[in-house]
């Protein structure tokens, strides 16, 4: 999990689950950091 989070902190953007059923999740993990985040 702690990976997980450092690569989101340094990511420029964050696109979420493209092809799966769950949308959004990643994009709130994401959010705290500011950083851009989709769900497509």
């Amino acid at each position: 999990m702690a990976e997980a989070k450092a690569i989101m902190q340094a990511a420029d953007i964050v696109i979420d689950q493209i092809l799966c059923g769950m949308y959004g999740n990643v994009s709130i993990e994401a959010m705290p950091w500011a950083n851009p985040s989709s769900a497509i």
